[in-house]
Formats: structure tokens, sequence, C-alpha cells
């Protein structure tokens, strides 16, 4: 089935305001990234497909909060190591 997800702000709802582009590709291993996600905020989110014989279907309705994202390998070692070993004040 293709890969589309909709999404709005809040902790859940039924109207979803945003939307990934549809991945037309028929499959059935779904990877779809959104990248405009304010971090810490929360979204409910859902999952939206079209199968080969042109049946819609949609997951249930899920709250997701995004982290930040790291920019760099350097600032992913460094905030494990600040994690892991509670220093540096990253």
């Amino acid at each position: 089935s293709t890969s589309m997800v909709e999404y709005s702000e809040g902790i859940s709802g039924s109207d979803y305001t945003q939307r990934t582009t549809e991945d037309k590709a028929l499959t059935t291993s779904h990877l779809v990234i959104i990248s405009d996600l304010t971090p810490n905020q929360p979204y409910h989110i859902r999952v939206v497909s079209t199968d080969k014989g042109n049946h819609l279907s949609s997951s249930p309705d899920h709250t997701v909060i995004p982290g930040d994202v790291p920019k760099s390998a350097l600032q992913i070692i460094l905030q494990t190591f600040t994690r892991l070993f509670g220093w540096m004040g990253v």
C-alpha cells in the first residue's frame, strides 16, 4: 500500500491540518519522515494508506512528542556521555 501521515498539533482530535506527501510506491514496509515538527510539542497523527485495489485505510489516532534532533555525530556522542556520566554540561 501507499504511505502518508496526517497530523496536527495537540494530543488528540479528528482534524488533521497537515500531511506528508503521499509515497505512491506500493510496499509492505513503510517509512515516512516528518521534518517540520516542533520539538517537545505534542502532535496527534495517523497513517493513511491505499492498497492496489484503491481501498483507503487509516490507523487510529496516536499522540507523539518529538525530541530535539542532534545536528552532528559529535553532538550525539556528547549527549550520550552526558546522559551516561552526568558531566560535560551539554
